[in-house]
């Protein structure tokens, strides 16, 4: 069996595929009273055809998959699953640098190895 990260784009964006981070992610907002929008893209349920999708520029490809907004003010959160260890591409952390010149930026990482979640 290969990993989700040696699939293609059309085969981890298959609908009716769990984001079982994102999930988490939810559970974890919900659970401590976080207020969140979902902002970024979800290929699952508003799905861009993978052609068109490389045509977005990186910068809005890259964008937070959800923003929060708290007594502390307003954050970003790219949501990653992984099962032992995570894995994330230069150039998408270079995009996520820029997002944070807006913003608090965070990661929420869900490992299905540990079955536990990291903010």
């Amino acid at each position: 069996m290969s990993k989700d990260s040696q699939r293609d784009f059309d085969y981890r964006n298959t609908e009716g595929r769990i984001d079982i981070a994102h999930t988490k992610a939810i559970e974890f907002l919900d659970k401590h009273k976080i207020y969140y929008k979902n902002i970024g893209f979800d290929p699952k349920e508003d799905k861009i055809p993978s052609e068109l999708f490389w045509k977005v520029p990186l910068f809005i490809r890259c964008m937070p998959d959800i923003f929060t907004i708290t007594d502390k003010g307003f954050s970003f959160i790219e949501v990653k699953g992984c099962r032992g260890s995570l894995k994330i591409k230069l150039k998408d952390l270079f995009e996520y640098r820029q997002w944070s010149l807006h913003a608090r930026m965070m990661m929420f990482v869900y490992s299905t190895a540990k079955e536990c979640c990291y903010l």
